[in-house]
């Protein structure tokens, strides 16, 4: 930076600070050694260094927050891919099941479809802290990754006792037909979460309303 830059910068200071200097205010015989005068003056004033301590006792205290605030939202995101991939390792399970209620449904039988709920303590817990660190692709990837999951595991738990009151009420003509297909519906949506999660986990999540927020994003 020029000396006069410094100049007026230093002036402004000392002019601000008068109350810090008084009436002592060191002339030289060019700028630069008028500058040097006033710094010396400046630096051997008290209450100067009592306000260079707050501001930086302030900097560093709101500093080391940041970091930490940063540091916690980096290990929350860590931890929700972490079991985005213990969900990817839930799903072949759930598939399994579900093939077997299948078949046992062609064979007009009825196969509790009970299982180990999918895994979404991370994000249920921890989804508002998320957003804020989340792109609007990955937020909407997430929230239907999360919902198809949700309502996969509520038809899985609740299909036997759906498939007896449909048989018993005679709600549907064929029950069995019916959950067939709703089965073959779960299947393929499983199939989409696979393919999000995948998405997700590559740092290229779909875009999967259309919302357009990237120009390189993907559609489902």
């Amino acid at each position: 930076m020029a000396w006069p830059t410094w100049s007026l910068l230093v002036g402004a200071l000392a002019v601000d600070h008068r109350h810090l200097i008084g009436d002592r205010w060191p002339l030289a015989g060019s700028p630069k050694e008028t500058v040097k005068a006033w710094l010396s003056e400046i630096l051997r004033q008290q209450p100067f260094w009592a306000l260079l301590g707050v501001v930086l006792g302030f900097l560093l205290g709101e500093g080391s927050r940041l970091i930490r605030e940063w540091w916690r939202l980096k290990r929350l995101r860590v931890a929700l891919e972490q079991e985005l991939r213990s969900i990817q390792t839930q799903i072949p399970q759930k598939i399994d099941v579900i093939n077997q209620m299948r078949e046992s449904a062609s064979q007009r039988r009825i196969l509790p479809g009970l299982s180990v709920a999918i895994a979404d303590t991370i994000y249920r817990n921890h989804d508002v802290k998320l957003y804020p660190r989340l792109t609007l692709l990955e937020r909407n990837c997430l929230h239907v990754i999360y919902e198809r999951l949700a309502i996969a595991d509520k038809v899985l738990s609740t299909f036997e006792q759906d498939v007896r009151t449909a048989i018993s009420e005679g709600l549907i003509n064929d029950p069995f037909v019916a959950y067939h297909e709703r089965l073959g519906e779960l299947l393929e949506s499983y199939d989409v979460v696979q393919t999000l999660i995948r998405s997700y986990l590559a740092r290229n999540p779909i875009d999967v309303f259309e919302v357009g927020a990237a120009e390189t994003c993907r559609t489902l």
